[in-house]
């Protein structure tokens, strides 16, 4: 039996928090950007090159702890599938910028900021949905878990004890 789909809330809740992430690993992309870029005067690409790397590894620490609450997820298979997509979707933010780059006039910090959001909504959020959703296992020992079932199955309980039986000299069990 497939498990219950989620809450369009609890959906639109981690989308918030992915995006709050996302716009902090880009602050640090676009602020190490500009130092390799401005300040010490590298090209471009090589700019990029470390600028991403740096926000890539800022998106997975907050991607982990914050956005997809995967504390409690195998750390090992959810750094070997984040790079693995990373090292795709960098490729791909590369390709991107390098064209838009190329033939968008004016600051190269516009195509830069617009490589990294395309590549985030069309190809790695919808892959770090996957990378970091927690397996049955996982669950079942995620701190806050078992409480959540316990308060859960205390309610349900609660409510069906205090409900009227049919036999008149029933009495409700505390």
């Amino acid at each position: 039996m497939s498990p219950a789909p989620e809450a369009l809330r609890v959906r639109l809740a981690r989308f918030m928090r992915s995006s709050i992430v996302g716009i902090l690993a880009t602050i640090v992309d676009l602020a190490v950007f500009e130092l390799c870029f401005r300040l010490i005067g590298l090209s471009p690409t090589l700019s990029k090159l470390v600028s991403l790397g740096l926000g890539t590894t800022t998106q997975f620490v907050g991607s982990r702890y914050f956005a997809f609450r995967a504390q409690a997820g195998r750390l090992s298979r959810q750094m070997v599938w984040f790079a693995v997509a990373e090292f795709v979707a960098f490729w791909v933010t590369m390709v991107v910028f390098h064209f838009l780059a190329k033939w968008m006039p004016g600051p190269k910090e516009i195509p830069s900021l617009l490589s990294g959001s395309i590549v985030y909504t069309l190809f790695s959020y919808p892959l770090w949905n996957w990378v970091f959703a927690l397996r049955a296992h996982e669950r079942a020992s995620a701190p806050g878990r078992a409480a959540v079932a316990y308060a859960t199955t205390s309610v349900v309980t609660t409510a069906s004890s205090a409900a009227p039986s049919s036999s008149s000299d029933a009495t409700p069990t505390p």
